[in-house]
């Protein structure tokens, strides 16, 4: 087959597929109005190129074959198949171009013809295509021109830019003509009251239903970070509608329980809303005008709060605080001193004026007070705040996930570990029962380890602790609780052999699988002697012996040659000398974070074990992992490419046994009762020197070192703080098991937020008088959480819930608001615009009917903010 063969069957065999679907694909769409959509593979999802969850049947069928023609086409790059290059980016931008007047179609179908669906679905395509011919770009172009779907990339994008646009104007035209519409509850000037007064308007619950069916569209269909732009254009524009309409507002007496009610239900909404629309703890608490619009969701909810306080506050606290004017003396004051403003004279007792302090009003046991940053909140808040984001994010943040897991001094994780450790195990029954999530382009072997459950959860979180590298105290921070809650100190006493105890303790287990590589390389030179294998170094060196057989002179020489070791013993001697010698030269190549971790257990030891071991605990868990590793057969055959026979496997455990007995025990207690004293006792009369000076160089390497006194990162901005875990989540996905141990992590948090809620104490968003929070079930799952698409919508329930929580309107009526420190409080208003709240107030307007105790506070305040207003006026 010549290559023009080649390459007309590459463009022939994409013709033909590229038809087929888009075929099949336009019958479906002109049956059911909706287009066939097929989930992508999970570990795709997001990331730089911004892969949605999904994508249209036809993209899918077409980028499987696509992807089947890559490498033919890469070795294409250059040669005589650079034919087959040509034909393949011809026919992808030929059949590509097709599509791209189908999802052009399809756009202009919503939604006359067809259902808002379409829109998710054609804008989840066109972005996958872009995102796509961006990486082909990138793998066939060579780095001075990659620019062969140059046209089609831009073609994509702005379809993609055209789909979203549409998509944000509908959702805005739908919310502010159609949902917020509601003459009956709006009718502010009625003097007969909405419901009694126990009910919100039936259109900011609606709004509410419509924003979570909106997050819960966007999350399961389109690619996360549009998602996020396209959630966070719409409610802020929801929020501007709300901040002019309720400006205006002139409620009556009657209907200003409702009014309260309204933008009470609208901020707790938006305190909810905001956690799926920020990417970071800094937009939550010290947002800033480069935040874009999350900065201008919290100006907006600070418009709402103070609508909210000026025109519903109980008049007499309206009074006190106002009744010197907006610039008031303070009381105590002297004469002529008085504030500049009230702003500066009432720091000390309520929140500054940042954008996000209403956030501490309206979601106190959550955001407290005076708290800029996660290190100024309390240790639950800021814990659970952290998971909170995270779960609410459109795709896993590992950047995220690295600040909960040192949050606090590593609350989360000493959470975790200190559970029982049969919760901590995966069970025989804990299977999955799906291998692979079953999506396109997916790798079926990281998706099988994906949803797989983790045999010892101590080993993820301590994996990923290890190389923490800026906080080499974390692993012995962590461990210490864990020792203590699960009384582990017993495995230093001088009575236990830690190697002996059945089972391995896991947490003990999850040091050795950490310090593997260490263990490996120290017994294999104690391998290669025991089964006859050379290393390496031993092959390369030259065999001299045959040169000294005899000397110049012709004499015979006393030199002997060694067939064959004599005995047993002897190969196990020198098996012990190379494992003793490898140990002492490899010991630094222990983590950092485990040797601390090694000298702080030193330091508690005293006070928990009378009679220890030895001396030196890192000595002790180095031979206890070393008993571990060389008794294990399958480490040899792993290292040495052999089968052992069973005969063999009693010499390895006597090589163990004698290891550890010379590395811990006293010479003198050494007696010859078993096989492996025998040796040991034997080693030691020949090379007792040997012996001490391998074991004082570990010793002196774990004396040299201490723990640090702080951490140095503690108390800096947020924003070096985000970037700092992004760089350090990304080394960590590079290790070898690190994005594993990364994913467990996340999908062990997603599995259990409720049960982290329930166990910070964090209390519900409305909290009734009578509502008992239940506690939850811990989850030890680490298997892959439900795929995006997977998940359902049930607006029957979510109508009546606000943050997952049932919606109690009586809890929300009755809502606590400390009102006369919110009228000292910052609210950002400016004199004018108080002004015009005030007189939005029903007492305030004119013709209103008084009692006798409202007269004199109205009087004044009409007295002072009148004159104020014809002196401006002027």
């Amino acid at each position: 087959m010549q290559v023009s063969d080649i390459a007309r069957s590459v463009e022939t065999t994409l013709l033909e597929v590229a038809t087929a679907t888009l075929d099949a694909e336009l019958d479906a769409y002109s049956a059911q109005s909706t287009l066939p959509m097929t989930p992508i593979c999970l570990q795709l999802y997001g990331g730089a190129l911004d892969i949605p969850p999904q994508v249209a049947t036809s993209v899918a069928v077409i980028f499987t074959q696509l992807e089947h023609l890559l490498p033919l086409v890469h070795v294409g790059s250059t040669g005589v198949f650079y034919t087959v290059r040509t034909a393949f980016v011809d026919a992808v931008v030929l059949n590509l171009k097709k599509y791209l007047a189908r999802l052009q179609q399809v756009c202009r179908d919503v939604p006359e013809r067809s259902p808002l669906t379409c829109l998710y679905q054609a804008l989840a395509s066109s972005a996958f295509v872009s995102a796509q011919l961006r990486h082909y770009e990138h793998v066939l172009g060579k780095p001075e021109h990659r620019c062969i779907f140059e046209g089609l990339v831009r073609q994509f994008s702005e379809q993609t830019d055209c789909a979203q646009q549409q998509l944000i104007e509908y959702h805005k035209t739908v919310i502010t003509t159609g949902i917020l519409h509601d003459a009956e509850a709006h009718d502010w000037a009625n003097t007969k009251a909405f419901y009694e007064g126990e009910q919100c308007s039936f259109s900011v619950q609606m709004w509410n239903l419509h924003m979570q069916r909106l997050q819960h569209s966007l999350w399961t269909t389109c690619p996360p970070q549009l998602s996020r732009d396209v959630f966070l254009s719409v409610l802020h524009h929801s929020l501007d509608h709300f901040a002019h309409r309720y400006a205006r507002v002139k409620p009556s007496c009657k209907r200003t329980a409702q009014f309260r009610c309204d933008l009470t239900a609208v901020l707790l909404y938006t305190s909810e809303f905001l956690f799926y629309g920020s990417q970071s703890v800094e937009q939550l608490l010290e947002v800033a005008p480069s935040h874009g619009l999350v900065y201008g969701v919290h100006n907006l909810c600070c418009s709402l709060l103070s609508a909210l306080v000026i025109v519903t506050s109980p008049l007499h606290d309206l009074y006190r605080a106002f009744k010197r004017g907006f610039a008031r003396v303070e009381p105590g004051a002297e004469a002529g001193h008085a504030s500049m403003s009230r702003q500066s004279t009432r720091l000390e007792e309520a929140p500054d004026g940042r954008p996000g302090h209403w956030t501490s009003w309206i979601r106190g046991g959550l955001f407290p007070m005076h708290c800029s940053r996660i290190s100024q909140m309390q240790t639950t808040n800021a814990v659970y705040c952290l998971v909170k984001l995270l779960d609410c994010q459109p795709e896993p943040n590992w950047s995220l996930v690295i600040q909960v897991l040192l949050a606090k001094l590593y609350t989360f994780p000493i959470m975790i570990l200190t559970l029982p450790s049969e919760q901590l195990l995966s069970q025989e029954n804990k299977t999955v029962a799906v291998a692979t999530c079953s999506g396109i382009l997916c790798d079926a072997a990281v998706c099988q380890r994906l949803h797989t459950e983790c045999d010892n959860l101590y080993l993820p979180f301590m994996r990923v602790l290890m190389h923490c590298e800026h906080v080499p105290d974390a692993i012995a921070k962590v461990a210490e609780p864990v020792i203590d809650r699960n009384n582990l100190w017993i495995i230093f006493d001088a009575d236990i052999i830690p190697a002996r105890l059945d089972p391995t303790p896991p947490f003990l287990q999850a040091i050795y699988t950490l310090m593997e590589p260490f263990f490996l390389s120290v017994i294999e030179p104690g391998f290669c002697a025991v089964f006859g294998k050379t290393t390496a170094a031993d092959t390369a060196a030259p065999d001299f012996s045959a040169a000294f057989l005899e000397l110049p002179c012709g004499c015979p020489s006393n030199f002997k040659t060694v067939k064959g070791r004599d005995s047993g013993k002897d190969v196990l001697h020198v098996a012990i000398e190379g494992i003793l010698s490898s140990m002492a030269m490899n010991i630094i190549a222990v983590p950092m974070s485990l040797s601390l971790m090694f000298v702080h257990f030193q330091h508690l030891l005293q006070a928990h074990i009378q009679q220890p071991a030895h001396d030196c605990v890192g000595l002790q868990i180095v031979a206890g992992g070393l008993h571990y590793y060389i008794q294990d057969p399958s480490n040899a055959e792993r290292l040495l490419g052999v089968k052992l026979r069973p005969a063999q496997h009693e010499k390895l455990r006597t090589l163990a046994n004698c290891i550890y007995q010379l590395i811990i025990s006293n010479p003198s207690s050494i007696k010859p009762r078993r096989p492996s004293e025998e040796v040991a006792q034997g080693f030691l009369l020949t090379r007792k020197d040997f012996l001490k000076i391998q074991i004082t160089t570990v010793k002196d390497y774990f004396t040299s070192l201490s723990m640090p006194k702080t951490y140095q990162f503690q108390d800096s901005p947020q924003e070096f703080t985000d970037q700092l875990s992004s760089g350090l989540a990304s080394k960590i996905m590079q290790t070898s098991s690190g994005y594993d141990s990364m994913y467990q992590i996340y999908s062990l948090i997603k599995n259990n937020v409720a049960w982290i809620r329930s166990n910070l104490d964090i209390p519900l968003l409305l909290q009734s008088w009578d509502q008992v929070d239940t506690i939850q079930a811990f989850s030890g799952s680490t298997a892959a959480a439900a795929q995006p698409q997977q998940k359902s919508f049930n607006p029957l329930r979510m109508i009546d819930c606000v943050a997952g929580e049932e919606f109690d309107q009586e809890a929300m009526v009755n809502f606590p608001f400390d009102w006369p420190r919110l009228l000292q409080a910052d609210l950002g208003l400016s004199e004018v615009a108080m002004r015009g709240l005030l007189f939005h107030r029903p007492e305030m307007q004119d013709g209103a009917y008084l009692d006798d105790l409202e007269k004199k506070p109205v009087e004044v305040l009409r007295a002072k903010f009148e004159k104020e207003l014809v002196m401006d006026t002027l």
